[in-house]
């Protein structure tokens, strides 16, 4: 294991070959560095800044990531997150989060009611821990469902404890569009109008998490996917 001045003397002499020395540690080798090193940053030169961000950036790269593919109802959540998982380079795992709701088979509450909230908690928990498990297997998780900006604060809190990046991204296509691929859907899928469209509403003022908001209205699953790839979503820790 390195210790604190092993690291800082990397800082000091390796800082302009340090993407090309980062690319070649281990997985979790710059982490811990960076744990090292974190206290004593604000007296770093900047080269030995320069050293950090890199390893900063390639332990991202080398770490699963968390992906959150919200938005209302009709969105597209789901087919979309399917597309990213099977196509994506790193062993990945899709975890539509509806199913942890429709596995309740007594006592189900929809989870957009009041009452629901006792419910919600509970099946909040266990995707968490379901996601997380996954992602300290090795896998990248994609999750998919009405994840609002009311749900965050249990995911970021449990990514920043377990030091994994987690991206965020809504899907909001026009009202219009959701409305009528609710309406075709079969089976026990949530097709009241008022109820989608007051889900849809709280998807339309998401503050300082509007950047992570698409229009997907007019694009293909293919151009919503080229999308979510082209663009960096990740939440701050």
């Amino acid at each position: 294991m390195h210790n604190r001045n092993f690291c800082t003397t990397q800082f000091t002499r390796l800082w302009p070959f340090s993407a090309l020395f980062c690319s070649f540690l281990p997985t979790g080798e710059p982490r811990r560095c960076i744990a090292l090193v974190r206290p004593i940053e604000a007296e770093l030169g900047a080269k030995q800044r320069v050293w950090m961000f890199f390893l900063r950036r390639v332990e991202q790269r080398k770490m699963p990531t968390l992906l959150l593919v919200a938005g209302p109802p009709g969105a597209g959540k789901t087919t979309v997150a399917q597309r990213l998982a099977e196509s994506a380079a790193r062993p990945t795992v899709h975890i539509p989060t509806d199913s942890f709701f429709t596995w309740i088979k007594t006592g189900f509450v929809l989870p957009f009611l009041p009452e629901s909230a006792a419910q919600n908690e509970v099946v909040t928990r266990v995707i968490v821990d379901a996601a997380l498990a996954y992602a300290r297997g090795g896998y990248e998780v994609i999750l998919d469902g009405v994840l609002g900006p009311w749900w965050l604060s249990k995911f970021v809190d449990a990514a920043r404890e377990a030091d994994l990046p987690l991206a965020y991204v809504v899907l909001r296509p026009p009202l219009d569009v959701t409305l009528a691929r609710v309406a075709a859907r079969q089976g026990r899928a949530l097709k009241h109008a008022a109820a989608i469209t007051g889900l849809h509403g709280a998807f339309t003022q998401l503050g300082p998490l509007e950047s992570h908001a698409l229009d997907t209205g007019t694009w293909s699953i293919d151009e919503t996917v080229a999308a979510i790839r082209a663009r960096s979503f990740l939440l701050e820790r």
